[in-house]
């Protein structure tokens, strides 16, 4: 599920960020990047728009680059992707896990559900999304980890029972960890 984060890294990847892969031997199902930012302008930089958020947030885990091969949309790879991301930065201790997701989506409700807050923002700074729903900024800080985990695991049990993401989690705070440092 977490293969040396560098074999799919973009070259405009910062160097504090890792890929989160679900794949089967022959192709990527899904991927989703975790990066750290340390403050607010740092944050805006990695998703490319607004993230007014209060300083409590930051450092947080920037969760982007989300991506789902058409064969495997429907089976909640995403939510399950942003679950390990929740996870990755408790793990870490950030104060927060933040994204951009379009309003109205089954992504967005199942967000919300599981504790996200969500603010509308702009499109006029993101370079690659364009919609006629608002954008939103979505973020959750560290005292709704534990409700977002509870309810992820629930949403997507028969995941977390086959690819047993643990040791992924466990490996990708230990390299955001280290790049921290």
């Amino acid at each position: 599920v977490l293969p040396d984060p560098t074999t799919i890294m973009r070259r405009r990847d910062p160097q504090n960020s890792v890929c989160l892969v679900i794949g089967t031997r022959h192709t990527l199902a899904a991927t989703m990047r975790i990066a750290v930012a340390g403050d607010r302008p740092h944050a805006e930089k990695l998703l490319e728009g607004e993230a007014a958020l209060e300083n409590r947030f930051f450092p947080g885990a920037v969760l982007s680059r989300g991506a789902t091969d058409p064969r495997f949309r429907g089976n909640g790879l995403m939510g399950f992707l942003v679950s390990l991301g929740v996870a990755v930065a408790r793990q870490c201790a950030l104060g927060s896990a933040l994204a951009v997701q379009i309003d109205g989506t089954p992504h967005f409700a199942a967000m919300s559900a599981a504790g996200w807050q969500s603010r509308t923002i702009s499109d006029r700074d993101l370079a690659l999304v364009r919609n006629e729903r608002p954008l939103q900024l979505v973020y959750i800080g560290r005292e709704r980890f534990e409700r977002s985990a509870d309810q992820s695991r629930h949403a997507h049990d028969l995941l977390y029972r086959r690819l047993k993401p643990e040791p992924v989690i466990q490996e990708a705070a230990d390299r955001l960890a280290k790049a921290m440092r």
